[in-house]
């Protein structure tokens, strides 16, 4: 075990010369000869690279108490109160679920102090008024639109029926939709072509992201406009995914129409690159980040609470990045992208939800469908025959720059998740064992291995890196700062490839754009701090050090890598 753990920590990235040029270049700046030796990482950077959310109202209110600290005292106050609670949802998935009261009279959070749970009155109260809603006031701020956003809501019913006039000179280039799927939030969605099915003869292998199987059926919001398409890419070594065709289904028709890139009228590409767009954002955010994300990450704490202690180093590598996963799913989380009609907090929702293409019995079934068919090689990415390890179609020769960032992250997360298990690992730990033999359920089971120390560090490897890196997709700043490219209502209006006819109003987009806005809200703990407090053994300081300056590195030396949070919201 310690060559492992030896072998995993010799191939920790280091800032070195080609790192600074890239990173300088893509800042703008001339490139200049870094000293081919490791960067020293300053505390400073650390903070401008952890994205960590704080509310300085909730602080004053509460002594001082941080909403990050709050929530782990009321982890370890009630872990056995919830532990003894958790069981397996109507799906048959591990969930905290039945420890949480729900709605119950609360005027502003759906339940009363003498009933509803301490961690779900904080939820529901603390993290979504002075979380959400307080880094919601912050966003708008930052991005000047506190006064505009207002009027524009305001002025819908006097615009409703106008695209929006910025819109109409933005367009979707090429570029900028490769750099969906190559190394933002759409690199997770990809596929290779089934037996038989046509790829329009494409040289190299295609790729496809597949926006029909998966999002047929579903039930649209009126005056929406959506049809289940696939996009065809070809792979090129230094270029990456390159789009060719976006196949488009017809609800009356066994016959799709394709909209290829050297044939097709601009408008009618432009058209189509939307359209797969809106419905790349709406798998995402709905079956990647919501059930392939959040839902899954939830049975792996749950049963945490159920099998093990507070003291546990498992879940003590967890808790920080995904503790708290569970009970956000079941409250404010799901109304937020469900926009249940009967929160009591439901203007708030409608304001800051993020406008799905779907309606609210659209995105339920989206969610069950996705839970159905959720397979283990979605998380373990790096597993054989996993996601990033020929699951998703692309070929190792391709260029594909979120592959390969985060297989460096995973190698790092894996050299501490090793450190902490050689460390800590007992021969008889029937806790663990336990909770071992229940992480292996229904759909999991596919994945089931030996417990050993290498097996379990892959896994809380894993966890980590879905609870920081992959689950930071859905929340990056990018997204509302390109929110007039990406999309996600286009208006139904017959058939038209006129952008006037399709393109959302001034009021629509300005819902969507807050929508974004109220996902980059930040989170309460960042893998770059949260373990300082947690594992304070000499043994493990120099381990957690190297763990928290190579993820540092690695984000100042990749360009679209700016920050990095956790599912603790």
């Amino acid at each position: 075990m310690a060559s492992m753990v030896a072998g995993a920590q010799g191939n920790l990235p280091t800032l070195l010369t080609t790192g600074a040029i890239a990173n300088e270049e893509a800042r703008g700046g001339k490139a200049t000869q870094a000293p081919p030796q490791e960067i020293m990482v300053t505390e400073d950077e650390k903070r401008m690279c952890a994205d960590v959310k704080s509310s300085q109202c909730y602080q004053c209110l509460n002594c001082g108490t941080t909403l990050a600290g709050r929530a782990a005292q009321l982890r370890l106050q009630h872990f056995h109160e919830i532990g003894a609670k958790v069981r397996k949802d109507d799906m048959g998935w591990p969930s905290v679920l039945p420890y949480m009261l729900r709605y119950d009279g609360h005027p502003f959070t759906g339940g009363t102090a003498s009933t509803m749970p301490n961690i779900e009155m904080f939820q529901r109260d603390n993290i979504f008024w002075c979380g959400l809603v307080g880094g919601l006031c912050s966003s708008m701020w930052n991005a000047r639109i506190c006064c505009s956003a207002p009027c524009a809501l305001l002025g819908a019913n006097c615009a409703a029926d106008e695209a929006h006039t910025k819109l109409l000179q933005t367009s979707l280039d090429d570029a900028f939709f490769n750099e969906i799927f190559n190394q933002r939030f759409g690199a997770t969605m990809l596929r290779a072509p089934l037996p038989g099915e046509d790829t329009l003869k494409l040289e190299a292998g295609a790729v496809i992201c597949d926006l029909a199987s998966t999002m047929e059926g579903l039930e649209v919001r009126p005056d929406h406009l959506f049809q289940p398409c696939n996009v065809l890419f070809r792979q090129d070594q230094e270029r990456g995914l390159l789009v060719e065709a976006v196949v488009v289904m017809h609800e009356n028709s066994s016959q799709p129409t394709v909209y290829e890139k050297n044939s097709s009228s601009k408008d009618e590409w432009l058209w189509a690159k939307r359209l797969a767009v809106a419905g790349a954002v709406q798998r995402h955010q709905y079956t990647e980040h919501l059930v392939n994300g959040h839902m899954v990450m939830e049975t792996f704490v749950a049963l945490a609470y159920k099998h093990l202690s507070a003291e546990h180093y498992v879940f003590k590598l967890l808790a920080p990045v995904c503790g708290d996963v569970g009970f956000v799913n079941r409250t404010w989380g799901m109304d937020l992208m469900l926009v249940n009609e009967g929160a009591p907090y439901g203007p708030c929702l409608r304001l800051m939800s993020p406008q799905s293409l779907m309606s609210t019995n659209g995105v339920r079934d989206q969610v069950a469908q996705a839970r159905q068919r959720f397979e283990p090689g979605r998380w373990f990415w790096f597993d054989e025959g996993g996601y990033m390890q020929g699951g998703c179609g692309v070929k190792q020769s391709t260029a594909f720059p979120l592959r390969d960032t985060a297989r460096q992250l995973f190698e790092i997360m894996l050299s501490w998740a090793s450190s902490v298990v050689e460390a800590c690992w007992q021969e008889q730990d029937e806790a663990l064992a336990s909770w071992w033999r229940a992480i292996w359920w229904k759909q999991m089971k596919p994945a089931k291995r030996e417990l050993s120390q290498a097996a379990l560090s892959h896994v809380l490897a894993t966890c980590i890196l879905q609870a920081t890196f992959v689950h930071d997709l859905a929340h990056d700043s990018w997204l509302p700062d390109n929110h007039s490219q990406l999309l996600w209502k286009l208006r139904s209006r017959g058939t038209s490839f006129d952008p006037k006819e399709y393109l959302p109003s001034v009021a629509e987009q300005t819902s969507y754009r807050l929508g974004l806005l109220a996902l980059n809200t930040g989170a309460l703990e960042s893998p770059l701090f949260c373990y300082r407090n947690v594992f304070k053994d000499d043994c493990l300081q120099d381990a957690r050090t190297a763990f928290e300056d190579s993820l540092v590195r690695i984000i100042l030396a990749t360009p679209y890598l700016t920050k990095m949070g956790s599912m603790s919201h």
